[in-house]
C-alpha cells in the first residue's frame, strides 16, 4: 500500500498561469511573472480556470494524488523553477511526483534530493510543452512517466495541457529532508506529492 503526502507550495509560488482571458489586464497589473508566450500572439497565454479543478481541490490524475493550487485572481499559482529549496516532512519516500508543464519545448532537468543524514541524490524531472498534448508520439523526448493530467480549453477552442510526472527515489531507506529544484524558469510546477510506504512513518 502507498500513501501520499501533498506538499503545500503556496509560499514558493512565483508565477501566474490561471486566469480568464478578460482578466489579462488585471493579471498584468498585479503580477511581475505571468502567462506563456506563444508565437503570433501579443498577449501572453493564460489557462482558463473553467475547465480546470477548483482551487485547493484534491485530484488524482494517473492515480497520483495532488492538491490543485489556489487559482484566485490575486494569487500566484505555480513555481517557475529558479533553484527553490523546498523543505519536506521526514518521510522515507519511494517517489516524488510533479504536476506541471514546460512553456517552451519538451524539457528535462535534474532535481536534487537532500536526505536527513546529510547525503544527497538526483532524480529527473520531465515535462512536455504545454501545447504538446495528444501529439506525444512525435516528441523528441519520451518518458512513460510523464502523462497528460489536465486540459484547459479556452474561448478560442485552443487547449493547454498540464502533465504529471513521477520520479522514483533511487536511495531506498533514506528519509527526505528537502527538494532542490533546477534553475530552469521554463519548467512550471503546480503541485508536488510525495509517495511513501505507511510503515516508514
Amino acid at each position: 500500500m502507498t500513501e501520499f503526502f501533498c506538499m503545500d507550495l503556496k509560499s514558493y509560488f512565483n508565477h501566474k498561469l490561471i486566469a480568464e482571458d478578460n482578466c489579462s489586464d488585471m493579471v498584468k497589473s498585479r503580477f511581475d511573472s505571468y502567462g506563456i508566450s506563444e508565437p503570433g500572439r501579443k498577449e501572453r497565454v493564460l489557462y482558463s480556470p473553467r475547465s480546470l479543478p477548483n482551487s485547493l481541490e484534491h485530484i488524482k490524475p494517473n492515480n497520483i494524488l495532488f492538491i490543485f493550487p489556489d487559482s484566485s485572481i490575486d494569487k500566484y499559482d505555480n513555481i517557475s523553477c529558479e533553484g527553490e529549496v523546498i523543505y519536506t516532512p521526514d518521510l522515507m519516500c519511494t517517489s516524488v511526483c510533479f504536476l506541471g508543464l514546460s512553456d517552451t519545448s519538451n524539457l528535462k532537468d535534474k532535481v536534487r534530493l537532500i536526505f536527513s543524514d546529510g547525503s544527497s541524490g538526483e532524480i529527473e524531472i520531465l515535462f512536455y510543452k504545454w501545447l504538446q498534448g495528444e501529439n506525444l508520439y512525435i516528441t523528441d523526448i519520451k518518458n512513460e512517466d510523464c502523462k497528460i493530467a489536465l486540459k484547459s480549453i479556452k474561448d478560442n477552442a485552443s487547449i493547454g495541457y498540464i502533465y504529471s510526472y513521477e520520479a522514483k527515489v533511487p536511495e531506498d531507506g533514506k528519509r527526505l529532508s528537502c527538494i532542490v529544484l533546477p534553475i530552469n524558469p521554463c519548467l512550471h510546477i503546480l503541485s508536488i506529492t510525495l509517495k511513501f510506504a505507511p510503515d516508514s512513518l
